[in-house]
């Protein structure tokens, strides 16, 4: 290679790396209607991967600007991509429905507020794609406001999947589309107060 001495920079292909790359995508609905996706790998090479910039290509097109974060020996390795326009989300709320149970005494009767959200995911890729769905679900610290996860089931949540619900009033659902398909995924949830009591932003 010929470096001439005009002050022009050069770009120089020292080495050539190839690595096991997946592709995950994340989207938080409730907030935002756009999947984001990021490359994903483990450093399989015999040397750390130093920090630099990084030009993204998804299946052959160019896609975006990255960092390259410093990445030792056996360490796993993720570059952000953004947004993937080839996966879209659509959320609505099917139903909200206000109830009352209780006995005839007003003491023990309590206010519902039940809402029913359905997700759509669509995949316009030639491969399928692995969706990380965030919703986000209340959270009560007081013993009067009573939130309860009726879709999706509790007992099929792991126990990670809980410990983020109770913890953060994340939940997580990881939803497998097929290419040129869709997937819909659905959360409903109720909260309960005593009767009279104002259940605010429900």
């Amino acid at each position: 290679m010929t470096i001439t001495r005009d002050g022009e920079a050069v770009r120089a292909a020292l080495v050539t790396l190839e690595l096991d790359v997946a592709l995950t995508h994340v989207t938080v609905p409730s907030v935002l209607e756009t999947v984001f996706a990021a490359a994903k790998a483990t450093n399989t090479t015999e040397v750390p991967l130093a920090l630099g910039n990084a030009s993204v290509f998804l299946d052959g097109q160019f896609v975006t600007h990255s960092t390259l974060p410093r990445t030792p020996v056996g360490e796993e390795l993720r570059v952000s991509i953004g947004r993937d326009e080839g996966v879209t989300v659509h959320r609505k709320l099917l139903n909200k429905k206000r109830s009352d149970e209780g006995g005839m005494c007003s003491s023990f009767r309590r206010d519902f507020v039940t809402h029913t959200f359905a997700t759509t995911l669509k995949n316009g890729r030639r491969q399928a794609v692995e969706v990380l769905v965030q919703e986000r679900v209340p959270c009560s610290d007081s013993d009067d406001l009573v939130v309860t996860l009726v879709r999706p089931a509790p007992a099929s949540l792991s126990e990670e999947q809980q410990t983020k619900l109770r913890d953060d009033g994340i939940l997580e659902k990881l939803v497998k589309v097929a290419p040129n398909a869709t997937a819909d995924y659905e959360l409903e949830f109720t909260v309960s107060a005593p009767e009279g009591k104002h259940i605010y932003g429900m």
